[in-house]
């Protein structure tokens, strides 16, 4: 029997199935990927020393301005001035009805005539009866009788003038004149209104001269003296102008807080009472610097059981370096950012972003500046 030749498929199958074999065996296995370094934002600690310099709110108002009121009560008659106008010198703000008024002055008038008759006929009669004492035509008695009715109908005259003059003034009051030019910035009251004497009608602000005023606590306005400077931001006008400290006042029902004015150096184009103003006052009774320790931002602190607590750059701009936990303690807090007193030392470098994912002693790659580092 002839044997049955092997196929030639299958030897070269086994070769390359060899070679295969090979070649699998000298690959090596995939190694880890290098880990991700990414940089890091931070500050640098320095020294801060600040005054006692503080901000407040308040709001513009005229610097000569006054609240007109009638002298006598009545109801208003006219009321030609408009909120904003501007007035010259004497011209009509409001009047009153004077009717009752010019019934008043009619009657003293006529009081005045009966005294006046009255006065006459007592000196008349007081000469008669003394003619006849001097010739002893009459007593003694009746001379000082004569003399006491003359002197009184005398005094109910001049009271009756007195009267008319009184009655006079009050029929003027009924008119109320601008005592000085400028504009009107409050109308407060209405026509046929029954006012009394006293009661502000309209708020006349005279000149150009405007003032800022802030309520300050007692804890800062005791550092304030008059003279004091200030700076004052209006924010409408996105300016800020120089002042000072021109009136402290008194702190009403026990609050705490004392209203403070300051007038302003020069007074801003398009500026108006009632402008929001923030007010900077630096006292003069408290120029010497005061060091807290160093001020950082508040994103720079972290927070867990263990207390409050920083994380360190150690490793040079540029180049890589490691972020290490450090415990602080912390003081005051300012409107940008808070004192670090203990934990912390001048020239460090401290995370200021991504504070709460990064872990003790974590590599990160160190910026060459500040505003360069991510936020992790």
């Amino acid at each position: 029997m002839t044997p049955t030749p092997k196929p030639f498929l299958c030897s070269t199958c086994a070769v390359l199935a060899a070679t295969a074999g090979a070649l699998v065996g000298c690959q090596e296995a995939p190694k880890d990927p290098a880990p991700l370094v990414r940089s890091v934002r931070y500050v640098v600690v320095q020294k801060t020393e600040e005054t006692g310099a503080r901000t407040f709110s308040g709001a513009l108002q005229a610097g000569n301005q006054s609240q007109l009121s009638f002298q006598v009560s009545g109801r208003i008659r006219s009321l030609p001035v408009k909120t904003g106008r501007r007035v010259t010198k004497g011209q009509l703000i409001a009047s009153l009805d004077p009717t009752d008024f010019e019934l008043q002055l009619r009657e003293a008038k006529a009081n005045l005539a009966q005294a006046r008759a009255q006065a006459n006929n007592a000196d008349a009669n007081y000469q008669r009866v003394r003619r006849l004492y001097e010739t002893r035509n009459t007593s003694r008695q009746e001379l000082d009788a004569a003399r006491t009715s003359r002197d009184t109908a005398r005094s109910a005259q001049v009271a009756a003038q007195e009267t008319v003059q009184r009655i006079k003034r009050q029929l003027e009051y009924t008119t109320l004149e601008a005592p000085a030019a400028g504009r009107v910035n409050d109308v407060m009251a209405e026509v046929n209104e029954v006012v009394t004497a006293g009661k502000p009608v309209v708020v006349l602000q005279a000149g150009q001269e405007l003032e800022a005023t802030i309520d300050v606590p007692e804890s800062f306005v005791r550092l304030t003296s008059i003279g004091d400077k200030a700076r004052v931001m209006i924010g409408a006008l996105n300016s800020a102008v120089e002042g000072v400290v021109q009136e402290i006042g008194v702190s009403q029902g026990g609050t705490g807080v004392f209203p403070v004015t300051i007038k302003l150096d020069v007074d801003p184009a398009n500026a108006r009472p009632g402008m929001v103003a923030e007010v900077t006052l630096t006292p003069k009774k408290d120029l010497t610097p005061v060091t807290d320790g160093f001020k950082v931002p508040l994103t720079a602190i972290g927070e867990d059981r263990d207390g409050r607590f920083v994380f360190r750059v150690e490793g040079e701009p540029g180049g890589e370096g490691k972020v290490v936990r450090q415990a602080i303690e912390t003081g005051r807090l300012t409107a940008n950012g808070i004192y670090v007193t203990e934990g912390i030392s001048e020239g460090q470098r401290i995370v200021t972003a991504g504070v709460s994912r990064i872990q003790d002693g974590l590599t990160v790659r160190v910026p060459e500046s500040e505003s360069r580092g991510e936020a992790l």
